[in-house]
């Protein structure tokens, strides 16, 4: 699927160094994705979770207010490709990499999950219906090669 030109742009406004530690992150998540998927026998499995310790190289987060600051240089608010929306907070958790968004693992009805954040990504599974199961790993996988394929672009920090 091809990259949107909000991924491109933010890729030439970011830099090298954030395309090698988002690689990273999502081949050591995908390798997590899989061992987890290997090791559920089925749909109703016991809860199980890990995390890789790398986080979103984008997220701006204070650690003396213990919140993520989306309003104050934020890139993806500032980037908003959507007018409307320019402005809101985690505008990045709506963007999608290879049709999978952040947010279509709020909703899920449990299975595989991504989630990333300032310092970590955690990829979980919670018992689900037994068609949620592949269905949720499939986009999990998705997301993250979504994202190595973003990382992988040769215009990181074109733009800096």
């Amino acid at each position: 699927m091809p990259l949107s030109n909000l991924l491109i742009e933010i890729a030439k406004k970011s830099s090298k160094s954030y395309a090698t530690t988002i690689l990273n992150r999502n081949e050591e998540a995908l390798k997590k994705l899989e061992e987890i998927h290997n090791k559920i026998i089925d749909s109703r499995t016991e809860s199980y979770g890990e995390s890789v310790r790398i986080g979103c190289p984008h997220c701006i987060f204070d650690d003396d207010d213990g919140d993520y600051q989306c309003q104050e240089g934020c890139l993806w608010t500032e980037m908003e490709e959507n007018k409307e929306e320019q402005g809101r907070d985690f505008s990045c958790c709506f963007v999608k990499f290879n049709g999978v968004n952040h947010n279509n693992f709020k909703n899920s009805g449990y299975g595989f999950t991504v989630m990333y954040d300032h310092s970590n990504v955690y990829i979980n599974f919670e018992p689900c219906q037994s068609s949620t199961l592949d269905k949720t790993y499939k986009k999990c996988r998705k997301f993250l090669l979504g994202h190595i394929e973003w990382a992988k672009l040769d215009c990181w920090g074109e733009n800096l």
